[in-house]
């Protein structure tokens, strides 16, 4: 069970600043805050606060194995049965960029303190491309995603094609080093109909 409260402050056309606090138990908060300015030249903006890099498409359900998997593990024996994005994650402190490229595609980059430690320091580069479109009223997007820690290493690609009420999406992620050294592989595919509006 998590519950969270958001905030969203718009100082003038170009800036705003989000704070949003959560509850992850009865003893866990977790909070993230930062400002926003847009509308840099070419098309480019920043980020600086407390917040979780640009990585895939960050799925609300954190059971997901492309974010933090199975808390409680199951009897298959694992280790690690998700990524590194567990609902009990701290966010870093970051510093993120981003620019229009195209019309339809977007890169940000971003440096912050460490995840996978918790050492206080500058250690984590993340960076993802994504690409979105209609055509004939069908939209679709695609991306690709890195992050480099240390010896930690993750890379990704994910896609989504919708079709009126009919949507699917993709992701499929690799971890080095994330397991003892070894290469973790995490999927995560969901088809979603909605009938009408309220009702998936």
């Amino acid at each position: 069970m998590q519950a969270d409260i958001y905030a969203l402050l718009n100082l003038n056309q170009k800036a705003s600043i989000f704070t949003k606090i959560g509850a992850r138990g009865k003893k866990s908060l977790s909070t993230e805050f930062w400002i926003i300015v847009n509308d840099l030249p070419q098309n480019s903006w920043f980020k600086i606060g407390k917040a979780l890099p640009n990585y895939g498409m960050r799925v609300d359900d954190h059971t997901s194995f492309i974010r933090g998997g199975n808390y409680s593990r199951t009897t298959l024996g694992l280790k690690k049965e998700g990524l590194i994005f567990v609902p009990y994650l701290d966010p870093p402190a970051i510093f993120e960029f981003g620019i229009k490229i195209l019309s339809n595609l977007h890169w940000t980059s971003s440096i912050s303190t460490n995840i996978i430690s918790s050492y206080e320091e500058i250690a984590n580069l993340s960076t993802q491309l994504n690409y979105s479109n209609s055509f004939n009223n069908i939209g679709y997007m695609f991306g690709t995603s890195y992050m480099k820690e240390n010896y930690f290493q993750m890379r990704g690609i994910y896609a989504g094609i919708a079709i009126k009420n009919l949507v699917y999406t993709f992701e499929v992620d690799q971890a080095e080093n994330w397991i003892d050294g070894s290469k973790s592989i995490a999927i995560y595919d969901e088809i979603a109909w909605e009938v009408f509006q309220g009702l998936h």
